[in-house]
């Protein structure tokens, strides 16, 4: 099982910030950053500083293309990006500055039936944050998520080691864990 240790940048701070000497260098590392995302500054200094030791997601929902550039500067290897914030995204303009991965955040709202409308063709993979209660009471959500998984790589942010059985019928190619929880999924 494939898994990676999640952190939060919050006030610009990393929060667990000590459990991040126990990782290798060259680990990989989803960084949500939460100032980027709620409040639209993003703590690109604190990225470089990470890229210097590991392979870093950010998801740090960018804007603009421009956004996207910001951080594949600061030595992020791969970038998520979440329609909410960013609705009228050209892959392919992205695509032509670089050639590091993107991911998209998976977003449904109560009334698709079909996932048909995802505005990302030609993704690297998907990150779902939906949790298995919120699944378990949308039925149409569920499938969806379901469908998309069979046909995508989907990485799944789980931090209770009893749904990894659940979670395993959707075929993720990874686990996204809290760091503080990441050494006991990684005993699994």
């Amino acid at each position: 099982m494939n898994i990676i240790p999640l952190i939060e940048l919050n006030n610009k701070k990393i929060q667990n910030s000590e459990l991040l000497e126990k990782l290798n260098e060259d680990d990989s590392l989803y960084v949500i950053d939460i100032d980027g995302i709620k409040k639209n500054k993003s703590n690109l200094d604190i990225y470089q500083n990470l890229s210097k030791k590991y392979q870093i997601f950010i998801d740090n929902a960018p804007r603009t293309l421009g956004d996207i550039v910001d951080v594949f500067m600061t030595g992020a290897q791969n970038i998520i990006l979440r329609k909410t914030y960013y609705p009228h995204i050209k892959l392919e303009s992205i695509r032509e500055i670089t050639e590091n991965k993107i991911y998209a955040n998976i977003e449904i709202n109560d009334q698709t039936e079909f996932y048909d409308d995802f505005f990302f063709e030609g993704v690297d993979g998907l990150i779902n944050f939906y949790s298995r209660e919120e699944l378990e009471n949308a039925f149409k959500k569920m499938e969806a998520i379901k469908n998309i998984s069979t046909k995508n790589k989907t990485y799944i942010y789980e931090n209770n080691k009893k749904n990894i059985d659940y979670w395993n019928k959707f075929n993720p190619e990874c686990f996204l864990v809290d760091i503080s929880k990441y050494w006991e999924f990684k005993q699994i």
